[in-house]
């Protein structure tokens, strides 16, 4: 079905993707799109309730997915095993509830970046360390709160691009050197 506001993450030769509104429903699906033989599969396995504005990143044989909102913004981290197509709900969670946050895996740990918690938005770096279950929150912070940025691992670095402090579009790019 038509949806917006999911998160998809790569995994061998083929894109997850999970949750996402399909404009009256928060949904709980986790889609497959095998590039090489161009088939969408719907998973047997569901998030633990519907939910979007997520963000997910591929670790190990995993994607771990984290926060996101159906009404109620979510502090859980999910994790989806790829090869047995199954979901766990981590130990750890998120500081707070949020959603459009931004998510980039680097060496044993997944970082986070900014989002929205229902009052504010969020300058927050948080790393999720995946071997040890669990989340610090970073003493370095973004310029300012933001939601809806893109980031991605490059090099030694995670590059952030853009974002929405909630009145204004940003046109930065912001280093976090890991």
């Amino acid at each position: 079905s038509g949806r917006a506001y999911l998160s998809c993450a790569p995994y061998g030769d083929s894109i997850y993707c999970f949750g996402g509104y399909d404009g009256k429903n928060s949904l709980p699906e986790i889609i497959r799109y095998n590039v090489t033989s161009n088939t969408v599969t719907v998973m047997s396995a569901t998030l633990p309730s519907g939910r979007f504005e997520l963000s997910c990143a591929p670790y190990g044989d995993s994607i771990y997915c984290f926060g996101g909102t159906s009404g109620i913004y979510l502090n859980e981290i999910v994790k989806y095993n790829v090869t047995s197509n199954t979901v766990t709900v981590m130990s750890a969670t998120l500081p707070t509830g949020r959603s459009a946050l931004s998510c980039a895996p680097y060496g044993d740990s997944i970082y986070c970046f900014g989002g929205f918690d229902v009052a504010n938005f969020l300058n927050e770096i948080i790393k999720y360390n995946v071997t040890n279950d669990s989340v610090t929150v970073m003493s370095a912070t973004l310029p300012s709160g933001r939601a809806y940025l893109s980031c991605v691992p490059y090099g030694d670095s995670i590059y952030c691009f853009g974002g929405h402090t909630g009145t204004d579009l940003v046109n930065e790019i912001i280093r976090y050197n890991v």
